[in-house]
């Protein structure tokens, strides 16, 4: 493994970067900065360590799109990149988010085009910099936005003009999901370490 830094002149991070205890960013020899795993908008998992309400609170006020917009400039207000809360807006089926209200950390979902090992790293340092009692996994796949067999599935409900989306659609369970990793972003101890796909599933 080398260990990742970041650029002096990335003034953005720079409370990260010159933190009194910095965090420690480590990542797995096969990946450079540039890597991007395979998908275009590769599908993931997150499972992580339960918190408090309080620091879910915390969280959600930071992080959530509806306060962290890089528009509105609220003080404090983390924007995110490819892990997002989204406890506000739209209606009541599609509010999601990693951390949920009641403490528990976990979602199923998807980045955004092409991350990179770069993009992982600062978004997890900003986190990890501003939420020290973080503890979680994220296995990445290969797969774009869904498993083939889910392809498969929506190619046939669009071929015979079926577009809603059933339970057995929406609840589809993902029992290969380990067999399909690609990488992993695990965040723990004040450190980050982006994983190969073995130390992901031990993990």
């Amino acid at each position: 493994m080398y260990e990742f830094q970041f650029d002096d002149d990335d003034y953005e991070m720079y409370d990260v970067i010159y933190a009194e205890n910095p965090i420690k960013i480590l990542v797995d020899e096969e990946f450079d900065r540039d890597w991007s795993p395979s998908g275009r908008r590769p599908y993931y998992q997150m499972r992580g360590k339960s918190i408090s309400e309080q620091q879910a609170f915390e969280i959600i006020c930071r992080t959530d799109r509806m306060f962290s917009h890089y528009a509105l400039n609220f003080e404090n207000s983390i924007c995110s990149l490819n892990f997002h809360n989204d406890w506000f807006l739209g209606d009541y089926f599609s509010r999601y988010g990693w951390v949920h209200p009641n403490g528990i950390i976990g979602t199923n979902g998807i980045t955004l085009k092409y991350p990179t090992v770069d993009e992982f790293a600062h978004e997890w340092a900003v986190y990890l910099h501003s939420f020290p009692f973080l503890d979680l996994i994220i296995g990445i796949t290969w797969w774009d936005e869904v498993s083939p067999r889910k392809w498969k599935m929506l190619r046939e409900r669009c071929k015979n003009r079926m577009f809603d989306v059933s339970n057995e659609m929406k609840y589809l369970e993902y029992n290969d999901f380990c067999n399909n990793i690609e990488a992993g972003i695990w965040v723990h101890d004040g450190r980050i370490e982006i994983i190969d796909r073995e130390q992901t599933i031990e993990v």
